[in-house]
């Protein structure tokens, strides 16, 4: 049924994620048995976190945060795996405004602060459109590969063959 209340605006939307990045997603799940698994234990049987309700019989910590992970709840893996968990969060909500993420201890902090940072680097610049530019350079570079190093080559084999037909020249003399 259609109320009478205006559609909501929204760019006044917060949607919170729950995201651990590092540089490989072995890497992100390795961190995450540091304190995922407790956490879960903890919210779980308060009944916070529905997935992971019962959790006594879960193998390894590291196979636990696999599954955990494999259950499309959270994010946790690479910048790559980030950009695609928010886009389908935006594709499946119609958009919103702000992306908040769940500070949480899964992870050491070293490991925390250095996912806080690939944030940071990679994945806020993506939906900013700030990495557009170099993007299409790279892109750009990437397809004229083969001209741009071919000039680029052949101009230094060209100077190292003249100079050393100077150098010969100037030997001989």
């Amino acid at each position: 049924a259609k109320s009478d209340r205006p559609e909501p605006d929204r760019q006044n939307w917060r949607v919170l994620g729950v995201i651990h990045l590092a540089d490989t997603r072995e890497q992100a799940i390795e961190d995450c048995t540091y304190g995922l698994q407790d956490f879960a234990n903890y919210f779980g049987a308060a009944g916070f976190v529905p997935l992971s309700e019962r959790t006594e019989d879960t193998g390894s910590a590291y196979e636990f945060v696999e599954n955990y992970a494999s259950k499309g709840n959270c994010c946790i893996g690479t910048t790559a795996d980030a950009i695609a968990y928010i886009q389908d969060l935006l594709d499946r909500s119609g958009g919103f405004g702000t992306f908040l993420l769940l500070g949480h201890d899964w992870a050491p902090p070293a490991a925390t602060f250095h996912s806080y940072e690939l944030f940071a680097r990679e994945v806020i610049p993506h939906f900013k459109g700030q990495l557009t530019a170099a993007r299409a350079s790279h892109d750009w570079a990437k397809g004229m590969r083969d001209q741009l190093f071919g000039r680029a080559g052949q101009a230094i084999v060209n100077a190292i063959t003249e100079a050393t037909t100077e150098a010969t020249a100037e030997g001989k003399s």
